[in-house]
């Protein structure tokens, strides 16, 4: 999925976008949720949310999903390190300096090196090939699980020209059969994303007209 002035956020870099029956396709999460299909609109001008918390509004209610297993949270999340050998992503994940030193700690316990090393290796892991910091998987796994994501459903989402929806809250899955983005219209993603969208349509401004 194409990161632009339509699709932006700090976590834009982070969204896959995978048509049904693509090559890069990850395992499917339909088959683990039971959210219903829905149509929904952003109108012009107004801000909608999408959001894990169920104190929090949100235009479509997630269903959250939760594991111990920091490589099921990656087939959600991501593609199997296959994938990335014979796709390589435009983002190389930057891994830490050196393999994890064996301390099976409490994140409390950390020190400052070792948090950013985990931080590091955490989106290595999850959104990269997984293989180049296989040494802190049960690291990551003793200090962060349970990992969770949350699994937004809709048949058609229409965000209307100035309308923002935005994503908020844990990792989220967004499948959506078609995504429909008129002109000044933004999805902003708070939170890592992944995508299965069916069909996306972006309405650009009419070009300028110089008379």
């Amino acid at each position: 999925m194409p990161s632009n002035e339509m699709i932006t956020g700090e976590y834009a870099c982070l969204v896959n976008h995978f048509p049904p029956g693509g090559a890069c396709q990850p395992e499917p999460i339909s088959e683990l949720t039971t959210s219903a299909h829905c149509r929904v609109t952003i109108a012009s001008g107004h801000k909608a949310y999408l959001h894990s918390d169920p104190a929090a509004a949100s235009l479509i209610r997630p269903v959250i999903l939760r594991t111990q297993s920091l490589d099921e949270f990656k087939s959600w999340m991501s593609v199997p390190d296959e994938v990335h050998r014979t796709h390589p992503a435009e983002m190389e994940w930057e891994i830490p300096s050196k393999p994890w030193n064996g301390r099976l700690i409490q994140k409390q316990d950390l020190d400052s090196e070792e948090r950013t090393a985990l931080d590091l290796a955490y989106y290595a892991y999850v959104f990269g090939d997984s293989r180049r910091v296989e040494s802190y998987r049960e690291i990551l796994e003793n200090c962060f699980a349970p990992f969770e994501a949350a699994v937004y459903k809709a048949s058609r989402v229409r965000i209307e020209a100035h309308g923002d929806l935005i994503v908020q809250g844990c990792a989220a899955i967004l499948e959506f059969d078609d995504l429909i983005i008129n002109a000044g219209g933004r999805l902003i993603l708070n939170t890592p994303c992944n995508a299965a969208i069916g069909r996306l349509v972006k309405h650009p401004a009419p070009a300028r007209s110089w008379n």
